[in-house]
């Protein structure tokens, strides 16, 4: 038995609402029943039952699994391969909440996504008749009947003042789930290839030829049957990572800034000369950084010194002031004995600026 699908446009609700009403009398279910409008009317006001939907309980699903997923992979994954490194505990707890609540929104998100589209019944697979002026203030009323029924049914949208009708038959699905002979499925195919919504059902076959096109060259790319070349910035750049050679050479105008044993000893940056705004910048940074060791005078008797092992050098000597500019910029960049790196505590200027004052702290 053919079945048909009607559409029929209104101007106001009350007729629509009158409609469905006696389509309910007939014997036309409510999931026969589809009303479009572009105006937010509520289903009471068109005769139809409040929708009650399913969507938030997808979105709980979807937040315990994503609970659960976040839980494996913050805390399962490293009680399955314990990793401790510091005396830090397994799982810390301040990272591991921002990707519980990251990964617990995301399956949230999702299965409410996708329960939208359950909820809509997308994507449809089969041609939807449709009348733009549906977006300009009209009710459509869309039906699915027997055709025992259409004419019956199409009699009751006239008689309260559908208007722009459309009748279509339905088109016959492609595969059936039970018997039919092969004269029937040659029929199937012809309508699926043909009718009046040849471009709908085109659309879908070239979605599902490009498809299996491309999923049966993606399977087929690991066996070099079809030999893909993906090339990467990590494989193509020129630069080299650390502790791998050949180095390249430096330019010839390149400084470097870690200090003069770089470059056949010299200093990292000319010196900066001892003016007064030099010296006053280097008493400033000694008595910053250098006093706790060196002591005020600079004769190693900070208040440091009586813990270190050997003694902080003092630097008013004959032999610490015989040291060249460039030892002491290295002494200071890199540390020496007890004393540690000043590298990040002052930079390159700021170490000239000391070397400057401790020139000045002679007996």
């Amino acid at each position: 038995m053919s079945r048909y699908v009607l559409l029929g446009l209104f101007h106001e609700a009350t007729p629509t609402a009158n409609t469905i009403e006696q389509l309910r009398a007939v014997g036309i279910s409510d999931d026969q029943v589809t009303v479009m409008s572009g105006m937010p009317y509520r289903p009471e006001m068109l005769g139809r039952p409040r929708h009650r939907g399913r969507v938030w309980r997808f979105a709980i699903v979807g937040a315990l699994l994503g609970a659960a997923t976040a839980l494996f992979l913050t805390v399962g994954v490293w009680l399955l391969y314990p990793l401790v490194q510091g005396g830090q505990p397994i799982t810390p707890i301040p990272p591991t909440l921002i990707i519980a609540f990251e990964v617990t929104m995301l399956g949230t998100m999702w299965a409410s996504f996708l329960s939208m589209l359950f909820e809509n019944r997308f994507p449809a697979f089969k041609s939807q008749l449709y009348d733009p002026r549906v977006t300009e203030g009209h009710i459509g009323v869309l039906l699915e009947v027997d055709e025992k029924l259409a004419d019956q049914v199409e009699a009751i949208l006239k008689a309260n003042g559908a208007h722009h009708f459309q009748r279509v038959e339905e088109k016959r699905p492609l595969f059936k789930p039970r018997g039919g002979t092969w004269q029937d499925f040659k029929e199937r195919i012809a309508a699926a290839i043909g009718g009046p919504d040849v471009g709908h059902r085109k659309f879908w076959l070239a979605v599902l030829t490009i498809l299996v096109i491309g999923g049966a060259i993606g399977a087929l790319v690991p066996y070099g049957v079809f030999p893909i070349s993906f090339p990467t910035q990590m494989e193509n750049q020129i630069s080299i990572a650390y502790e791998q050679g050949p180095r390249r050479a430096a330019p010839a105008a390149a400084v470097p800034v870690q200090g003069p044993v770089l470059i056949a000893g010299l200093p990292a940056t000319a010196p900066i000369p001892a003016n007064a705004n030099s010296l006053q910048r280097g008493e400033v940074l000694y008595g910053v950084t250098c006093i706790v060791c060196h002591g005020a005078t600079g004769v190693g008797n900070g208040k440091l010194s009586g813990f270190l092992s050997p003694k902080p050098a003092d630097l008013t000597s004959a032999s610490i002031q015989g040291i060249s500019d460039d030892a002491i910029f290295l002494v200071i960049t890199q540390g020496l004995d007890a004393m540690p790196s000043l590298a990040e505590n002052l930079g390159v200027q700021d170490r000239w600026d000391v070397i400057n004052y401790v020139r000045r702290l002679k007996k």
